[in-house]
């Protein structure tokens, strides 16, 4: 590290510096900037979305944040009286300020809060910048260095997503940009903005109170050895922490009387033992989502040029170490926020931004800041070539990530859930479904994702366990809606009750939506899909005197194979019944497999899906089972498809079968 200098910060290089990340803005999220939450942690951003859109719905009512869940998951102290879905959550500035920028537009779309998220990333972005050239880097350094933070994969991940670590962290480089002019220049109010915005991040998101501790400890501390009057100091921390006590309070006020849809506890490991086990599955799920190889080679290289200034004892500005020392305090005080939360940190990516990522970037970035590469030409271009391949290689790795990290697996039962219930609002309308009736959305996998496709307020049962089921039959819902993919195998087999209280009142062949009675009545699987008013495509079935048991040697038990014609149409399903039994191996998968192809060029149409019908054979060895399964059925391509349904015997498991029946249903009549 050399002696920083004042480096002004000329126009045509924020200039630059902006256009870069335009296009990067542009290649990176030109393809789903306009999509619904999704993908990895739809879930939480969901609910994000569920915030703005309580606060559109309620007059932007800054201090009653709702969302369209209407069932907190952790209760208030008191029975609610009525069900409004207020919650307990930090302060959700970025939540508001879209809801504002949606009520004054009209527009409620997902790509309002996306763009919100991206504009203030890109702000937060151009004072990363601003503050590598105040450190003393040069230019290329500082857009480099910028390049390093933006192509960190989980930071890109969620630059245009929902989840408020974004703008939390974004405001933290704007504060750290004027804390390092503080301590510069000594103008207080650049210590004002500092901690302001750093307090205005730790609103957003808990944990950046973190650097802004560390701040205060280490002013606290210079100023006293220094024997420095900091009175100003200490009354605008007390300010400031007050406004941050008083939202606290007010928000676990808002726990108490409301509850909370949000984590509000804490959640450390039990041992050591598992503390290690925890961090270990942390970086197996996650080290190369939160860095690329090449990321942690920049690292290595800034701790080496760290340790070797130090080594040499070569001369570094005294505020340069104060920084230093925020930044260490902050790295320990993360660690010990791990060990608080070490049961979330292997299920959530982004809990990096708010613990690490802060103090890692700039411990790496202000290490790398000395670099330069002299007064020759060559020497200078040979410099600026490597940074450019190095910071190109990191861009193309991360814009890989993203491609997995948006890309739909069958497994992934939260972006299926998204996909059937696309349409679902003008399903409701179709039905005669009022705006004001609540939804009871069984199977859900995520608290708001139904609810908020639907537009109607509501409640979701994430474990489809008879209790769960049981207990959500008791909420003051007016209708119910189920995906038919999971309608057998995992809401009516763990309570078989509701088969018969169910009525059909609409169905698309992707959810039904149904009213629930308080008598019993006698329905058939067909009819809970309303089967008999649709229009049949392709039948086949086999009815054997006796069970007929493949070789297990053969893994694939085709049912189907042959050349169909499939309408034009979005409103297709695969309807498979079966009896069967199965003596399934501990952890052997058998599943039901649907492969449509075009038949004269599989690069026009390929689709593929399978379904596990392990779910149908819990209980009781070998006795015969009712295996009832729905399928989607996609739009076809252009020519005959040919058509492959098959039972994927995959673990050799001992199966026998005596009726199965294949339909492909198109629903051309949505209500009943």
């Amino acid at each position: 590290m050399n002696k920083s200098s004042q480096n002004p910060i000329r126009l045509k290089e924020i200039s630059l510096t902006a256009s870069v990340l335009i296009f990067l803005f542009i290649l990176f999220f030109y393809n789903h900037i306009q999509q619904f939450p999704s993908h990895i942690h739809a879930w939480t951003q969901s609910d994000r979305y569920a915030l703005s859109l309580g606060f559109v719905d309620n007059g932007l009512d800054l201090f009653h944040p709702a969302t369209y869940n209407l069932h907190p998951i952790y209760q208030p102290d008191e029975p609610l009286t009525e069900e409004k879905g207020i919650t307990r959550v930090d302060l959700p500035l970025p939540e508001y300020l879209t809801a504002i920028v949606m009520t004054i537009t009209g527009n409620t779309n997902p790509v309002v809060f996306r763009l919100i998220t991206l504009l203030i990333g890109f702000a937060g972005l151009l004072y990363f910048f601003a503050l590598m050239r105040s450190l003393g880097a040069n230019f290329p350094i500082s857009l480099f260095s910028t390049i390093f933070v933006f192509s960190s994969p989980v930071f890109t991940y969620y630059l245009d997503g929902f989840i408020p670590s974004i703008p939390a962290i974004s405001v933290s480089f704007a504060a750290f940009y004027y804390y390092w002019k503080y301590l510069k220049f000594n103008l207080f109010r650049d210590y004002i903005l500092a901690t302001a915005l750093l307090t205005i991040a730790a609103l957003i998101r808990m944990p950046f109170m973190l650097p802004l501790l560390a701040i205060i400890a280490v002013q606290f501390i210079h100023n006293f050895r220094n024997k420095a009057v900091f009175t100003r100091e200490m009354l605008t921390i007390l300010f400031l922490f007050s406004i941050f006590s008083a939202y606290y309070t007010y928000n676990q006020y808002l726990g108490n009387v409301y509850g909370s849809l949000f984590l509000d506890q804490l959640m450390p490991a039990h041992s050591l033992k598992e503390l290690i086990h925890l961090a270990s599955q942390t970086l197996t799920n996650w080290q190369f989502q939160y860095f690329s190889l090449l990321h942690y080679a920049v690292i290595l290289a800034g701790l080496i040029i760290f340790f070797i200034t130090i080594i040499r004892k070569l001369q570094i500005d005294k505020i340069l170490v104060l920084l230093l020392w925020v930044i260490v305090i902050t790295i320990l005080a993360g660690l010990v926020y791990f060990v608080a939360l070490a049961q979330q940190f292997p299920v959530h990516d982004y809990y990096i931004i708010d613990t690490f990522y802060l103090p890692v970037f700039l411990f790496t970035m202000a290490s790398l800041s000395g670099i330069h590469f002299g007064q020759k030409k060559i020497v200078k271009y040979v410099g600026y070539l490597i940074l450019f391949i190095v910071a190109s290689v990191m861009l193309y790795s991360s814009y890989l990530t993203q491609n997995v990290r948006y890309t739909t697996h069958g497994w992934d039962r939260t972006e299926t859930t998204r996909i059937n219930f696309e349409g679902s609002n003008q399903l409701c309308e179709e039905a005669g479904i009022g705006k004001d009736e609540r939804a009871l959305v069984i199977d859900a996998y995520t608290f708001n994702s139904p609810l908020l496709l639907m537009k109607r307020k509501g409640y979701t049962v994430l474990n489809t366990s008879p209790d769960e089921i049981g207990k959500a039959l008791t909420y003051n819902f007016d209708f119910i809606a189920i995906q038919n993919r999971f309608l057998a195998s995992d809401v009516l087999h763990n309570a078989p009750r509701l088969r018969d209280r169910l009525i059909p009142i609409a169905n698309n062949g992707k959810i039904g939506l149904y009213r629930y009675l308080p008598e019993a009545h006698s329905i058939s699987y067909a009819e809970l899909l309303g089967l008999s008013k649709q229009k049949s495509i392709f039948n086949w079935k086999k009815h054997h005197p006796a069970m007929v048991t493949p070789d297990p040697d053969k893994p694939f038990f085709i049912l189907v194979d042959t050349i169909i014609s499939l309408p034009a149409s979005t409103s297709m399903a695969l309807i498979f019944e079966g009896e069967a039994t199965s003596k399934l191996r501990e952890s052997g998968k058998l599943k039901l497999v649907i492969d449509l192809s075009d038949n004269i060029d599989k690069q026009l149409f390929a689709y593929y899906d399978s379904f596990e019908l392990n779910p149908f054979f819990i209980g009781e060895e070998q006795s015969v089972r009712k295996i009832e399964v729905t399928l989607s059925v996609p739009k076809p391509g252009p020519n005959s498809t040919r058509m492959k349904v098959y039972i994927w015997n995959q673990d050799k498991n001992f199966t026998s079968y005596k009726y199965l029946k294949v339909d492909i249903i198109q629903y051309i009549h949505h209500t009943f």
